[in-house]
């Protein structure tokens, strides 16, 4: 509950503070309206989460979780580009990685508690989800990042590079989990899995390394 809700009202103090309006214009923009859809679920979400926590009603908890997704995916750099194609392989990226991450945290509580059934269960759905993972976000990356001197010499296309690392980091470690699931190894994974996540947020805020920055890139590489 802490947690959703500081991510919930400090998203509308970042952007509030962002473009130095008042919360009343903030709530009015395109931004605003789908704020508020999101808090409309959260707020059911943060009423029964001792239901679901519990591993019940696990239709209405993953319709929901999407549904979260989504509305980030709608305000998205690509949404921005593509429309409403863009905010859906957004939202599949942010699916496949939420499936991912979470599944690594739940693979570290099982090891501890010595329940092997969950690891044979998780990995098909492990290695679809990184596949969807790797496959969207190499073409999201290339739609925002247009140049190798964009990827080096923006802050957008650093911290690509730092996101980049840290996922080779975890799918190395994930190999090893894979063919022999260690619980140091299972901890440093889902540590390394978050980073992956802070990351891909701090990209959320940074603009994308494309258009006049691409051309005069090109011309310190030549």
């Amino acid at each position: 509950r802490i947690a959703l809700g500081v991510g919930w009202v400090g998203a509308l103090f970042v952007q509030w503070q962002s473009i130095d309006a008042s919360v009343l214009d903030v709530l009015s923009t395109r931004w605003g309206a789908i704020w508020l859809m999101r808090s409309a679920v959260l707020s059911v979400l943060l009423f029964k989460i001792n239901s679901l926590l519990r591993g019940n009603e696990k239709s209405g908890a993953l319709l929901s979780g999407a549904f979260l997704l989504f509305t980030f995916s709608l305000i998205s750099h690509s949404a921005a580009k593509f429309g409403l194609g863009g905010a859906a392989i957004d939202s599949l990226h942010l699916l496949a990685t939420s499936i991912w991450s979470g599944g690594v945290v739940c693979a570290v509580i099982a090891v501890f508690n010595g329940e092997r059934k969950f690891l044979a269960n998780f990995s098909i759905l492990a290695i679809a989800s990184v596949g969807l993972f790797v496959a969207s976000g190499l073409w999201l990356s290339s739609e925002q990042v247009t140049t190798w001197g964009a990827l080096l010499f923006t802050e957008y296309g650093r911290a690509l590079v730092f996101k980049l690392t840290a996922v080779a980091a975890v799918f190395g470690l994930g190999l090893i989990n894979a063919l022999s699931p260690r619980k140091n190894f299972l901890i440093i994974e889902s540590g390394v899995a978050l980073i992956v996540l802070f990351a891909a947020a701090s990209l959320t805020n940074l603009p994308p390394a494309v258009g006049p920055l691409g051309r005069v890139d090109r011309e310190i590489l030549a």
